[in-house]
């Protein structure tokens, strides 16, 4: 599945992460998988922390039980166009003053996962932009989030729709619990996935 997302989107940085895991494959082979799978972890984290970003918001999007049922998002792929359709909107709503061809975009790591209880949902880490605060670029995030996906949403649930926190802690690691299993073990690939195509990198 990685090499769709290269052929899809084939930025340099997604080229060299499948060079460094498939690296980190052969020289791990002889270690158990829990060994192979924390040493993974570890690599993707260093990787996301060598970027010249300053990563400060810790976030999470689920989404409607309402809106999967209209639009059958069952899947890893709708969530991956929700989540693609959401950020075309968030960058135009933070950086409306810059002309559309000059904007920049917004610097993200995100993971999708898969569990019983809420099905497919993401995790991310992102950056507060320079002219605003961590306060309004949070409540930005949210107010768009539920204005995208949050049609029908009992209001019990709004509040766990989206939630946005200052980053503590080894988040990266807790984003990343799911989506390692895929280079351990293929059966274990659609618990989750890092989604290439909604990360990027400045």
């Amino acid at each position: 599945m990685i090499e769709q997302y290269q052929r899809d989107t084939d930025p340099a940085f997604i080229k060299q992460l499948i060079e460094d895991i498939g690296l980190n494959a052969r020289r791990t082979s002889g270690l158990s998988r829990s060994q192979r799978r924390h040493k993974s972890k570890h690599a993707v984290v260093d990787w996301v922390n060598s970027w010249d970003t300053e990563w400060d918001l810790a976030c999470c999007w689920h989404v409607s039980e309402r809106l999967r049922d209209i639009q059958c998002g069952n899947d890893a792929a709708w969530l991956q166009r929700q989540l693609s359709a959401y950020f075309n909107k968030l960058h135009q709503h933070v950086f409306s003053r810059i002309p559309y061809s000059q904007r920049p975009q917004l610097p993200r790591f995100i993971t999708l996962e898969y569990s019983h209880s809420v099905g497919w949902h993401a995790h991310g880490i992102m950056a507060t932009p320079s002219h605003m605060t961590r306060e309004q670029f949070s409540a930005v995030l949210r107010k768009q989030w539920l204005k995208h996906a949050g049609w029908g949403c009992a209001e019990d649930f709004k509040e766990r729709m989206f939630w946005a926190e200052p980053i503590k802690g080894a988040y990266t690691h807790y984003a990343l619990k799911s989506a390692i299993n895929l280079h351990d073990d293929a059966q274990q690939y659609f618990r989750g996935f890092i989604d290439l195509n909604n990360t990027h990198r400045p």
